[in-house]
């Protein structure tokens, strides 16, 4: 099962972006820019408000805005709806500091139309009213619940309306090994991200290994300083448990496509990390230029790391050359750098990137129609059916190798196995191209004949 997208808000802007930029990624990066740009502004004036610090709100966003770790958001232009839910979530929890609880909501519920995460914005909301404005009595916890009935009528809509978001099926075993691996992870790449480009690919943990040992290790001290956050610094564990709620999404194990885990779920989580990075060094009152040039130091490093970055999101080949350096048995990205390169008619180098794709994952179909479209295209017609066919084995329900077939069928003079394949072509598809159906039906009158 894999998640269907329910973002109207974010489609929108795709819709009025596409007739000004058109296939250039200039636009939408500049856009991306603008807006995450906003949300910087909108966090410093959310800490501003909840420590009434000037200074830990200035480090705050300082250490926020340069952290390495949100530069996927920023740089690939479809990851905009990661930082419209960040914009209007934060514009709700700054009208919610404010009083102002009917726009809060308003905001609230367009930040739940970019992007699905944005319903644990009522958590978010709930911690705040306990934890920042420590307010006792239950009245003044109704105007957060009006965020958790909010968020629960999105996803009665939602599910009306493309499905319910799926959950990933593990046995519990599974389920936390991967939790924590996932959350320790994470927790390591906000300090010190893996490489430039990371591809994250599915990996489940059914078994102990020294990753997962070490993972309960890390989580149990996590949990541990949260423990003494709660006795000690109560305001602080706010922040704390910020980062661990936005990155909670991504403990849906299995059930988002073949990835496990990618940085942008951090783009908004991160913050959390920079305000308690931020407050426990301007800590120390008496070391107050050591720790000023500490974070300035962090920021200049991160300001230059973010930056090199960018160097590997000019076009989609070096984004993918460059991510397979972190990841080279993840099956997917060699699979997309194949379709790239038959984009510009390199059919060698498609050929063999399909094979590493078919290689690391034998049961990707689509690498299989890969190698028989360049084998076709080779004039190879019997090394293009067993491609097709292997694809067929795998996903029978595809009309698309069928269709190939009969046309390397047809080319071998086989007429008769030719107008089998494209017959199941056409019981298989469910809305056939209409040029393939009046070429079909052509073909069928001359093997009749």
């Amino acid at each position: 099962m894999e998640l269907t997208y329910y973002r109207p808000l974010t489609k929108s802007l795709h819709i009025l972006e596409y007739p000004l930029f058109g296939a250039d990624p200039t636009g939408y990066k500049a856009v991306n820019l603008a807006l995450n740009a906003m949300v910087v502004l909108l966090l410093f004036m959310f800490v501003l408000h909840a420590t009434k610090h000037p200074t830990v709100a200035f480090f705050s966003v300082l250490l926020y805005s340069v952290n390495p770790i949100r530069a996927e958001a920023v740089y690939w232009a479809y990851s905009d709806s990661y930082i419209l839910m960040s914009l209007f979530s934060l514009g709700a929890l700054v009208l919610y500091q404010r009083q102002c609880v009917f726009l809060a909501l308003i905001a609230f519920s367009l930040s739940l139309l970019c992007h699905e995460m944005a319903v644990l914005l009522a958590v978010i909301i709930l911690l705040y009213t306990f934890l920042i404005d420590e307010k006792g009595s239950f009245q003044a916890y109704v105007p957060s619940l009006l965020f958790f009935i909010l968020a629960g009528a999105f996803l009665v809509l939602r599910t009306i309306i493309v499905g319910a978001i799926p959950l990933g099926e593990t046995d519990t075993v599974t389920f936390l090994n991967t939790a924590v691996v996932v959350i320790q992870r994470y927790t390591k790449i906000f300090f010190y991200p893996d490489a430039p480009v990371t591809f994250y690919a599915r990996q489940l943990f059914a078994s102990l290994t020294p990753e997962v040992i070490i993972s309960y290790v890390v989580v149990g001290l996590l949990a541990a300083f949260g423990v003494w956050l709660w006795f000690r610094r109560r305001t602080y564990l706010f922040w704390y448990l910020w980062f661990f709620v936005w990155m909670s999404v991504s403990l849906n194990i299995a059930a988002f496509g073949e990835y496990l885990m990618a940085e942008k779920i951090l783009y908004l989580a991160s913050a959390g990390f920079c305000v308690m990075l931020a407050f426990l060094l301007v800590e120390f009152d008496n070391r107050k230029p050591l720790v000023y040039g500490l974070l300035v130091s962090i920021a200049v490093i991160h300001s230059v790391t973010t930056f090199t970055r960018a160097t590997y999101w000019q076009d989609t080949r070096t984004y993918l050359q460059k991510g397979l350096e972190f990841a080279p048995d993840f099956f997917l990205p060699h699979y997309v750098l194949g379709r790239d390169y038959v984009k510009t008619q390199e059919y060698d180098k498609a050929l063999v990137e399909f094979t590493r794709a078919a290689h690391f994952n034998p049961r990707h179909a689509p690498s299989y129609n890969g190698m028989g479209n360049i084998y076709y295209q080779y004039n190879d017609m019997d090394s293009a059916i067993r491609a097709w066919e292997k694809s067929i084995t795998l996903v029978p329900e595809d009309p698309v190798p069928y269709y190939n077939i009969g046309l390397a069928l047809q080319k071998q003079q086989n007429l008769s196995g030719a107008l089998s394949y494209f017959e199941q072509y056409l019981t298989l598809s469910p809305r056939p191209d209409p040029g393939i159906v009046s070429r079909i039906k052509e073909f069928r009158s001359i093997v009749d004949r």
